[in-house]
């Protein structure tokens, strides 16, 4: 019993021993399942990384739009990209097919031979195949793993249509211009400006002061003469130069600045050091004959080739024409200045703003002023003075405003001398409108207005005398011719002679001429007439032209009118008497006016008739040039025309101030 109990035990402990070896495999088995699970997860991530490269790697492809075929190593497709569809019409049944037995729709035959060749040799190769209007640049490259295992070949089709035709375009482009370049009148090279570069920046001149240095140093300057070269040339520049087997690209570049154009030359050297990309100025260059040509230099550093000057483009124009033609203009305009300054007369030229751009020495003299002191000014500080009404602007806006192309005015201002006297001056303004300026020709009126007050007084004098010889000769003899008369009526009377009534009538007639000898004898030499009197003396006037004529003459003075001196007034009662007689004998006036009024600023003095007006094309006569000058002489304006109902009108107008004159 014992036995069996103690075999129980025994069999009891193998049993917990083999239950606890049961627990510990358990406890294994649910750590490699944990293992398992965790490693089946990592597996299913790394699918799903696997699969979004492929699809990246399948839409990188597809939207580079490449045409892509991979082959394996016994040449059988394996894949293709969308767009290979297209040019081998592909369809999902021909993966594994040779690529042998694919027929592409472009002209492609030897595409099995080179990738098979490619296959064998391991090196990439390039064609470019043309499928009907299309260009495709087709590359052929080993397809290699990521431990560099061939595992076959890699075939793309790049399309360069565009590329192409940019190509072809910038063929014919290049082969245009080039024609251009070489057969352009113009004088064309290139030139390699290296060495030069190299030697400025070896000389350490500041920029501001290279020109100073080569002007210094002309042994510097003959070095970078020699230093340019010319590596193209157009075909006439060589012409110009001569023919290439005697003048050399480097002979050429020895003559493009020639001994004469080392003004040109510094200039340019100048700007190269100052790091300019550009530079125009004027040159000459030096035959093959050893004859110099001036020519418009226009030097362009090429795109790209601006810090070592590699390549620069050097056009020259030749500009011999040209410069005898500015030498032409030169002597020309030499010749206009002198005859200009040596006119007799002043001239003066204006801008449209009436300021002074030039003028010549007589008008210098004239106004006693230097071209310096009046160049820029405005016109009217010599024509009016400071202190006066300036007459040129609002002249020049109107003459502006009519319309003329050319034209010219004649005008009588006031001029004023440098020491601040003024004188009369008589002015044509011509206008010349493509240059927007004014001519003025002046003329000094005062000895004209000396001369002519001496023409005035000698008239006036004249008058007098026979005023007075009327009066006193004249008068006096018909006096005594009327005193026999009246003696021989009273004789004829007392003796009852019927011829006694033809005595009296010619007594009559006789004391009426008397009358009329004294009345012209006042009208030619009047008593002085004093400043307040003038109306009365317009009055008297009136009256004796309506006792001598019959003419209704009547007179309109609103207001007393005092003027300034006897002198006005009597040149005032001149133009008046002289209007009055013009009305009477040529105008066959019926109606006569006088009137005499005041504004602010002028004296008006008018003569109004009802005669025939004035004739057309009619011209002044001594008398009415006679009342011209007495108006001038009072610093008046006499103005004739047609009255506003017919007949002639004849005002004369002055300043107020003129003389002290006053209302």
């Amino acid at each position: 019993m014992e036995t069996s109990n103690a075999k129980l035990k025994a069999s009891n402990e193998e049993l917990k021993s083999i239950n606890e070896e049961l627990k510990t495999s358990k406890e294994e088995l649910q750590s490699l399942n944990e293992g398992l699970n965790t490693l089946n997860q990592k597996l299913l991530d790394k699918v799903k990384e696997l699969e979004r490269l492929n699809d990246d790697l399948t839409n990188c492809i597809g939207s580079t739009e490449i045409a892509t075929l991979f082959l394996d190593t016994n040449l059988h497709l394996k894949r293709y990209t969308p767009r290979a569809s297209g040019l081998f019409k592909l369809v999902p049944g021909d993966i594994g097919r040779p690529i042998a037995n694919i027929v592409p729709i472009h002209h492609d035959g030897n595409l099995a031979a080179v990738v098979g060749e490619v296959l064998d040799n391991l090196r990439p190769r390039e064609e470019e195949v043309q499928s009907g209007d299309r260009w495709y640049l087709r590359r052929v490259l080993p397809y290699r793993t990521g431990d560099n295992y061939i595992g076959g070949v890699v075939v793309t089709f790049t399309e360069i249509t565009e590329y192409k035709g940019a190509l072809q375009h910038l063929r014919e482009s290049e082969e245009r211009f080039r024609l251009l370049f070489e057969k352009s009148p113009l004088l064309l090279c290139e030139q390699d400006w290296s060495e030069v570069k190299t030697y400025l920046d070896g000389i350490g001149t500041p920029p501001q002061d290279t020109a100073a240095f080569f002007v210094s140093h002309p042994e510097a300057l003959k070095e970078c003469r020699a230093h340019i070269r010319i590596t193209q040339t157009n075909e006439a520049i060589r012409t110009l130069f001569g023919p290439e087997k005697e003048s050399g690209p480097t002979t050429m570049a020895a003559h493009c600045f020639g001994r004469e154009a080392s003004c040109g030359l510094i200039a340019l050297l100048a700007a190269v050091a100052r790091g300019e990309g550009t530079w125009n100025g004027e040159s000459c260059v030096e035959r093959a004959s050893g004859d110099c040509t001036p020519v418009l230099v226009q030097w362009v550093v090429m795109p790209g080739h601006e810090r070592q000057l590699e390549r620069v483009l050097v056009a020259l124009t030749d500009i011999s024409m040209r410069k005898q033609l500015e030498r032409k203009l030169e002597w020309r305009e030499h010749r206009l200045r002198t005859i200009f300054d040596n006119a007799a007369e002043a001239i003066m030229v204006i801008d449209f703003q009436g300021r002074i751009q030039d003028l010549n020495q007589a008008a210098k003299d004239m106004f006693g002023f230097s071209a310096e002191q009046v160049i820029g000014r405005d016109a009217d500080r010599l024509i009016r003075g400071d202190d006066a009404e300036g007459m040129i602007a609002p002249l020049i806006t109107a003459f502006r405003r009519a319309g003329h192309a050319v034209g010219h005015e004649d005008l009588e201002w006031m001029g004023q001398r440098s020491d601040g006297t003024q004188f009369p001056l008589d002015v044509r303004i011509s206008r010349i409108d493509h240059l927007a300026l004014f001519v003025l020709l002046m003329r000094d009126l005062s000895e004209q207005r000396r001369l002519e007050q001496e023409v005035v007084n000698a008239a006036t004098v004249e008058q007098e005398r026979i005023g007075r010889e009327i009066h006193d000769s004249l008068g006096q003899r018909l006096a005594a011719l009327g005193m026999l008369v009246s003696s021989l009526e009273t004789r004829l009377q007392r003796a009852g002679n019927r011829e006694s009534e033809a005595a009296a009538e010619l007594g009559k007639q006789l004391q009426e001429t008397i009358t009329e000898a004294r009345a012209l004898a006042r009208g030619l030499a009047p008593l002085e007439i004093e400043p307040m009197a003038l109306g009365t003396a317009l009055g008297d006037l009136v009256d004796s032209e309506t006792h001598a004529t019959g003419i209704t003459c009547r007179t309109h003075i609103p207001r007393l009118v005092a003027i300034g001196d006897a002198l006005t007034a009597t040149h005032l009662y001149r133009i008046a008497q002289e209007a009055v007689n013009n009305a009477v004998k040529h105008a066959g006036a019926r109606h006569i006016d006088i009137s005499l009024e005041a504004d602010e600023s002028r004296i008006h003095l008018c003569v109004v008739d009802d005669g025939r007006g004035l004739a057309a094309g009619w011209k002044a006569g001594l008398g009415v040039r006679i009342m011209c000058y007495r108006a001038k002489l009072i610093d008046g304006l006499l103005v004739i025309d047609q009255a506003t109902e017919g007949g002639t009108r004849v005002c004369c107008s002055f300043p107020i101030h003129q003389n002290g004159s006053e209302t």
